[in-house]
């Protein structure tokens, strides 16, 4: 009997390690589902949706652990095929909670970013509104200032229009003003003037002599002088034999040597050497004179016979 018992406990210490084994393994797999699923979770469903998964209420972890545990080695099968069956429907469960959040949370996203859409497209129809709005008040001022400008321009044309009549006005006048004093000046012409005024035309008749300019003449030294007073002057220039002395003194500066001035007065070496020059010519003039007068007489004796003959 000894043996018999000692045989029936050595299988129940056997078979609780075997337990013992068991739930260390369930609750490794159970900790490799949970990971599994919130890794499947994450990839199924946005961010928000993470706390669906984690939702599960505590109370039904508890049993599922319990029951693990107190499980023995003999009921292990039927137990782990519940558990499966349980854990399937959570999924299941879990999965269709997930996509009704998942459809629902997507609905919202969808008519929030609408709404986003909307008012993104109704701020920027309000900002190019209000930029046309800017850029019409922009022409509007561009078209003022433009007319503004021209008026400008038309006014400044106008009174450059006007100052340039005014300057012609004023050439005219000052013209006109220049006609009337040369026709003035013309009527002075029957007035009597200087002989250079004679001459030129200014005048008509000389202040003192009443000469006019047909009876006028240019003198070799640049005076202007009557004509007969020019005729009385190189006669008396031959009369007086003013031509022998200017000659004598030419000749007389050469011998001794002059330049420049030298004036010519009485005791002088300059005026002794002229007299003498001017005696030797006069005696020589003289005697061509005498000869020039023998040869004019044989010619009007001649003349005489010659009539004399034809009568």
């Amino acid at each position: 009997m000894a043996r018999s018992t000692s045989m029936k406990k050595q299988p129940k210490k056997k078979i609780v390690k075997k337990a013992r084994k068991s739930t260390k393994v369930a609750k490794k797999r159970t900790t490799v589902q949970k990971k599994r699923k919130t890794a499947s979770s994450k990839k199924s469903t946005p961010s928000k949706k993470k706390s669906s998964t984690k939702r599960t209420p505590s109370k039904k972890r508890l049993s599922s652990k319990k029951v693990t545990k107190k499980t023995p080695s003999t009921k292990r099968s039927t137990k782990k095929s519940l558990s499966k069956k349980k854990t399937s429907t959570k999924k299941r469960t879990s999965k269709k909670a997930t996509k009704k959040r998942t459809t629902s949370t997507k609905k919202k996203d969808t008519k929030k970013a609408m709404a986003m859409k909307k008012k993104a497209t109704a701020t920027k129809k309000k900002a190019t509104l209000k930029k046309k709005a800017i850029a019409t008040k922009k022409k509007a001022t561009l078209k003022k200032k433009a007319i503004a400008l021209k008026k400008k321009a038309v006014a400044l044309k106008k009174k450059a229009t006007l100052k340039k009549k005014a300057v012609a006005l004023k050439k005219k006048a000052t013209a006109m003003k220049k006609k009337a004093q040369k026709a003035k000046k013309a009527k002075r012409t029957l007035i009597r003037g200087s002989r250079r005024q004679v001459f030129l035309g200014f005048r008509e008749k000389c202040k003192n002599t009443g000469h006019k300019k047909e009876s006028l003449i240019k003198n070799n030294r640049g005076r202007i002088v009557s004509k007969i007073a020019h005729k009385a002057g190189q006669q008396a220039y031959q009369r007086n034999n003013l031509g022998d002395w200017v000659s004598a003194m030419l000749q007389a500066r050469e011998n001794l040597g002059c330049k420049g001035f030298v004036p010519c007065k009485k005791g002088e070496v300059l005026y002794i050497e002229t007299m003498k020059i001017y005696k030797s010519d006069e005696v020589s003039d003289s005697s061509d004179a005498e000869e020039m007068e023998v040869e004019e007489e044989a010619e009007l004796l001649s003349s005489s016979e010659q009539e004399v003959v034809v009568v």
